[in-house]
């Protein structure tokens, strides 16, 4: 177990990260309230937290009694201001909107004690940014969980300008003795680890499409396509060959904009036209074909 023990946390949002950063929290041992704008919706996170758990029992992924002790740390409720003041660790999962995660963190630095840690589960926006508006953005970080996070073992930690080395330090225990794979990034860059390398393989699968080496269809078959996190090729191809898939594919990379239009001005660089969506900045970032309309 972790050294310097984090015993209570909240963990906004219950969409897809939310009651499995909750689960496994409450299987490392920490007593954990799922938190949601309204009953309704908290009820409905802690159901699938619960329901997470009982995969792991049922496949030998956890021992049923842990499971069930688990079960029985996790609560749920509406009562933000409430529910935050009185745990030791917070973990934000809410949309990637920085306006939103700088004014969610601004109001937990003001009603929280100085010594609960703050983190965000973003997967690229600059924690650094987060933070800007906290007095003690020293205690503020990065926690990404990949995936479903009940299953996913990894966790980016990405520290922030200011951000605390020992509490870095005790988030990175905390994550290891509920069965993570902490990684700390030291330095706060879009993108992180995971993305950043993922993007990589998407500007180069484009590339290899623009210079003729391949065509869409070949990059994205499926040897391709189980070499990378959820067939970062796959999009491309579909995107750059007029496949039906593509629209799908479109709405997961209209879900993360902010945090492709933050990679996309750090690498200085663009996705080749070559079929694919690309990004143009401004105040109100949108995808742009490759003739240049904006879609509507």
């Amino acid at each position: 177990m972790s050294k310097t023990r984090l015993r209570t946390a909240a963990v906004i949002g219950t969409g897809m990260m939310g009651p499995g950063i909750a689960a496994t929290l409450a299987l490392g041992g920490v007593r954990t309230t799922i938190v949601s704008r309204t009953g309704e919706s908290a009820a409905q996170g802690l159901t699938t937290a619960h329901a997470q758990l009982r995969v792991l029992a049922e496949n030998g992924l956890a021992e049923m009694l842990q499971v069930r002790d688990a079960v029985d740390r996790i609560t749920a409720s509406s009562a933000f201001d409430r529910t935050v003041e009185k745990v030791e660790l917070v973990i934000e999962s809410a949309p990637e909107s920085m306006e939103l995660k700088q004014r969610m963190f601004a109001h937990m630095d003001a009603i929280c004690d100085k010594t609960t840690v703050l983190a965000s589960n973003t997967s690229g926006l600059s924690i650094t940014a987060i933070a800007s508006r906290c007095r003690h953005p020293e205690r503020v970080l990065t926690t990404h969980f990949w995936n479903p996070p009940h299953l996913m073992p990894l966790v980016e930690i990405v520290l922030g300008e200011k951000t605390s080395q020992p509490i870095a330090q005790a988030v990175r225990e905390l994550l290891s003795a509920c069965g993570k794979v902490p990684v700390v990034v030291k330095k706060d860059r879009p993108g992180q680890l995971g993305n950043r390398l993922q993007m990589a393989l998407v500007r180069e699968a484009a590339h290899i499409v623009a210079e003729g080496i391949a065509d869409a269809e070949d990059v994205g078959r499926r040897g391709l396509e189980r070499s990378t996190r959820r067939g970062a090729a796959r999009v491309v191809a579909n995107v750059c060959s007029g496949d039906d898939r593509a629209q799908r594919d479109q709405i997961t990379l209209d879900e993360h904009a902010d945090v492709l239009v933050h990679i996309v001005v750090e690498v200085g660089e663009r996705l080749p036209k070559v079929g694919v969506v690309v990004l143009e900045t401004g105040p109100t970032p949108h995808p742009v074909d490759v003739v240049g309309q904006q879609r509507p």
